[in-house]
C-alpha cells in the first residue's frame, strides 16, 4: 500500500534527511561533551568548592581567634547565602560543631524545587553529614583552633556540596538551546523557500499541482498553467482539451431545451424534463462548467498572502518579550504603578485588535484588497517605528492601540482573501496557510526579539520590527489578482449581527467550541503554565520550552489537518476530535502533574487546537453559505474572530479566579471539563449539509428525488 504522496516527495525526503543529520550531530556533540568534559569539570568543581570553603573557614577562624564560639556566631546564614548566590556551582553549605552537631544549613537559591527538597531531606536524614551515597558530592573543610598550644584541634566543620550531575544539567541546557536555535533557523528557511519557490521557477509546478487538485475535486473552471512541449505541458494541454469538450457538451445539452408545446410532450413528461434540466444546470454550476475559464494561479497568491501574514506577525512577536517592561518604564502624567501602565498598554492593543475584526469584509468590498491590505500594513510598520522613539506613556499607549487595530486589519484582510481563494482550492487548506504563518512567527519572533533586545536595546529592536512590517508592504500591493467573491450576502449591520445571533447552529459552534478553545489556550499559555513552573521551583527557561511545545505541535499539524478536512469534507469531525484532544491534555496535566504533566498539557493542547482551527472556520463559513437569509460568509468570519478574541481576553481572568480559590490542578480539570462538554455539544449539533469539496451528483436517485 502506497503512503501519502508528500511522504515520498523529494523535497520532504531531503528535508527529513537534513533534519536527521542535524539532530544526530547535536546528539553526538552532547555525548562527546558529556564524556570528555565530565572528568575535567568534576575536578574543577571540587577545586572551586574547596577554594570557596577555605575562604569561609578563614573567616570562622578569625571569629574563634576573637573568642567567639561557633555556636554563638550571628549572621552566619546571610554570609553563606551570599556566597551561594555568587557561586552558582555550589549546591549547599552546612556548618557543624566539632562534635558533628549541626549548626547552620543553607541551600543554593539556584537549585530548582525538587533539588532543594531533596538536599533538605538528605540533610535532615544525616545522609550528607555522614558522607553516604547521595546525588551531591560533599567537601569537608575543617575549622581549626586558633590556640597556639593546640593548632591542629578541630573546632568545627564546613560542609560544601555540589550536584553530582552538574555537567549533565549544563550539557542538557546547551543542547536544548541549540535545538531551539536550529528549529528557529529551519522554520525561517522553510518560510523563505516556500515563498521564493512559488514566486520563481517552482511556482509553475506548484500551480500545475494546484490545477490537478482542483480537477480532482471536480472544479472544472480552470485551465492548466503549463501547455508547452514538455511532458507536463502536453499533459496539461490534453486535460484542457478534455475540459473544454466537456464544457461544450454541457452547454449544448442546456441549449437543446425547446418549448414542449411544439413537441407534443405530456405534462408529466414536461415536469420530468424540467427536473432533469435543473439537475444538469445545478451539477454544471457546482463544478464550475458555466463559469469563465481561468488559469490556476491560486498557490502563488496564497504564498504572497502567507508571507504578508508571516512578516506582519513576526513584527509583533519581536517586541512581545519586552513590551510590557518597556511600557512600565515610560514617563506617565498619571499616578499609576508599573503593573497598571503595562497592563493598560497591553489591553489597548488587544482590544483594538479584537474590535477591528468585524469590519474587515466591509472594507475589502468597498476599497479593494490592494488598498486595504497595503494601508493596514503601512500603519503597522509606521506605528512600530514611532513607538521606538517615544518616551511618553500616553503616546505609547495610543500608538499601541493604533498598531493593534492595524495589525488586526492585516490579519482579517489576509484571512478573508485566503478564504476567497480557498473556495476553489480548499478552504481549510487555505486557512491552514494563514494559521501556519502566524504560528511560525510565534515560534521565531520571541526568541529573536529577546536576544535583539539584550544585545541591541529596545529602540533598535522596535525599529527592526517596524522595518519587518514595512517589508510586507511590497507583497501587500500585489494582491490585485485575488478574485472578488462571486456573491455577497447582507453587509455588516446591527440587523446582520442580530441575524447571526439568531443562527442557532453558528451560535452553538461559537459557544461550544470557538470561545472555550481560545479561552483554554490563552489561560494555559499565559497563566497556568507560568504559575505551575514557579510552583515547581523551575526557572523561566522551562516556561519558554513548554510554550514552544504548544506552537511546534500547532505548526506541524495545522496544515495537514486542513488538507485532510478538505479531502474528506467533514469539518465537524475535526472540530469534535480537536476538542477531545485538548480536553485530554488538560486531564493529563491534572492527573500526572509535575513537569511531565505540563509537557503533555502543552503538547496535546497544541495538537488539539491545530486539529480543529481551520475546519472550525470552514464550518462557520459553510453555515453562512447555506443560510437562506443570505448571510455573508466574510462577515461571519469577522464575527467569529471577534468572539475568539473576546474569549481569549476572558481566559486569564476567569481561570485566575479558579486558581485563587481552588488551585492550579483544579483549574486544569475545570478547563478539561469545559472542553469536554463543548465537544459533546458540538457533536450533537447539526453538521454541514454540503461538503467542502465538489462532488459529482448521485444520478442513481435522480428519479426518486424528482418524484419527491
Amino acid at each position: 500500500m502506497k503512503g501519502p504522496p508528500w511522504l515520498t516527495s523529494p523535497i520532504w525526503v531531503a528535508l527529513c534527511g537534513v533534519g536527521s543529520l542535524v539532530l544526530a550531530a547535536i546528539l553526538v556533540l552532547a555525548l562527546l561533551a558529556r564524556n570528555l568534559g565530565a572528568e575535567r569539570v568534576a575536578g574543577t568543581l571540587e577545586n572551586n568548592t574547596s577554594a570557596v570553603a577555605s575562604a569561609l573557614c578563614i573567616q570562622f577562624e578569625r571569629a574563634l581567634a576573637l573568642g567567639i564560639p561557633l555556636n554563638t556566631l550571628v549572621g552566619v546564614e546571610p554570609v553563606l547565602n551570599e556566597h551561594l548566590q555568587r557561586h552558582q556551582e555550589v549546591a549547599f553549605f552546612a556548618l557543624l560543631a566539632g562534635d558533628e552537631r549541626p549548626l547552620v544549613f543553607s541551600a543554593s537559591p539556584h537549585l530548582n524545587g525538587p533539588e532543594q527538597a531533596l538536599v533538605s531531606q538528605q540533610w535532615g536524614q544525616g545522609v550528607l553529614a555522614a558522607g553516604a551515597q547521595s546525588r551531591f558530592r560533599v567537601v569537608r573543610t575543617p575549622i581549626l583552633s586558633p590556640e597556639s598550644s593546640n593548632p591542629n584541634r578541630t573546632e568545627g566543620w564546613l560542609l560544601s556540596g555540589y550536584a553530582d550531575n552538574y555537567i549533565d544539567q549544563q550539557v542538557n541546557a546547551v543542547v536544548t538551546d541549540l535545538f531551539v536555535a536550529v528549529l528557529i533557523a529551519l522554520i525561517l528557511v522553510l518560510e523563505m523557500l516556500r515563498f521564493a519557490g512559488r514566486q520563481q521557477g517552482w511556482g509553475l509546478l506548484l500551480q500545475f499541482k494546484s490545477f490537478l487538485h482542483q480537477v480532482q475535486r471536480g472544479q472544472l473552471s480552470v485551465h492548466s498553467p503549463l501547455a508547452d512541449q514538455s511532458a507536463l505541458g502536453r499533459l496539461g494541454h490534453g486535460m484542457n482539451h478534455r475540459i473544454d469538450a466537456l464544457r461544450q457538451r454541457v452547454a449544448s445539452a442546456l441549449a437543446r431545451a425547446e418549448p414542449t408545446e411544439r413537441l407534443g410532450i405530456t405534462a408529466d413528461e414536461t415536469g420530468e424534463a424540467h427536473t432533469q434540466q435543473r439537475t444538469l444546470r445545478a451539477w454544471a454550476l457546482q463544478h464550475g462548467l458555466l463559469d469563465p475559464v481561468r488559469a490556476s494561479v491560486v498557490r502563488g497568491d496564497l504564498a504572497s498572502l502567507r508571507m504578508v501574514v508571516f512578516l506582519t506577525a513576526l513584527s509583533d512577536e519581536l517586541v512581545r518579550p519586552f513590551m510590557a517592561v518597556h511600557a512600565s518604564q515610560m514617563n506617565s502624567p498619571l499616578a499609576l504603578g508599573p503593573q497598571a501602565m503595562a497592563g493598560i498598554a497591553l489591553s489597548g492593543f488587544l482590544l483594538a485588535w479584537a474590535l477591528s475584526q468585524p469590519f474587515g469584509a466591509s472594507l475589502l468590498q468597498r476599497h479593494g484588497p490592494k488598498r486595504c491590505l497595503s494601508g493596514a500594513t503601512a500603519v503597522v510598520g509606521l506605528g512600530l517605528l514611532a513607538t521606538a522613539f517615544t518616551t511618553d506613556w500616553l503616546l505609547l499607549t495610543a500608538l499601541r492601540a493604533l498598531t493593534g487595530a492595524a495589525f488586526g486589519f492585516v490579519l482579517i484582510f489576509s484571512q478573508t482573501l485566503m478564504l476567497r481563494l480557498g473556495r476553489e482550492s480548499g478552504r481549510a487548506a487555505a486557512i491552514a496557510e494563514f494559521v501556519g504563518a502566524v504560528v511560525a512567527a510565534g515560534i521565531c519572533g520571541p526568541a529573536i526579539g529577546g536576544l535583539m533586545a539584550v544585545k541591541l536595546g529596545t529602540t533598535a529592536t522596535l525599529v527592526a520590527s517596524g522595518l519587518c512590517a514595512l517589508a510586507a508592504l511590497g507583497l501587500a500591493s500585489q494582491t490585485t489578482s485575488v478574485p472578488a467573491p462571486s456573491h455577497t450576502g447582507r453587509p455588516l449591520s446591527w440587523a446582520s449581527v442580530g441575524a447571526l445571533l439568531r443562527h442557532r447552529r453558528l451560535l452553538t459552534l461559537l459557544v461550544s467550541s470557538a470561545i472555550p478553545g481560545k479561552l483554554s489556550a490563552t489561560a494555559v499559555l499565559l497563566l497556568i503554565i507560568p504559575l505551575a513552573v514557579v510552583d515547581l521551583g523551575e526557572s523561566a527557561s522551562l516556561t519558554g520550552r513548554l510554550l514552544l511545545l504548544y506552537f511546534l505541535g500547532f505548526w506541524l499539524v495545522a496544515g495537514w489537518a486542513g488538507r485532510l478536512s478538505d479531502r474528506w469534507g467533514t469539518p465537524k469531525a475535526f472540530v469534535v476530535t480537536g476538542g477531545l484532544i485538548s480536553a485530554l491534555g488538560c486531564a493529563a496535566g491534572f492527573a500526572i502533574g509535575g513537569v511531565w504533566g505540563l509537557v503533555l498539557l502543552s503538547s496535546l493542547l497544541g495538537l488539539g487546537q491545530a486539529w480543529l482551527s481551520s475546519p472550525q472556520i470552514v464550518w462557520a463559513t459553510q453555515m453562512a453559505d447555506q443560510d437562506p437569509q443570505g448571510t455573508d460568509s466574510e462577515v461571519v468570519l469577522g464575527i467569529y474572530r471577534l468572539a475568539e478574541r473576546l474569549g481569549g481576553a476572558l481566559g486569564p481572568l476567569v481561570v485566575a479566579s479558579v486558581v485563587g480559590t481552588q488551585g492550579l490542578p483544579q483549574a486544569m480539570l475545570w478547563l478539561g471539563c469545559l472542553l469536554l462538554l463543548g465537544s459533546g455539544a458540538t457533536a450533537l449539533s447539526p453538521g454541514a449539509t454540503t461538503p467542502t469539496r465538489a462532488t459529482p451528483p448521485n444520478t442513481s436517485n435522480t428519479s426518486s428525488t424528482a418524484n419527491t
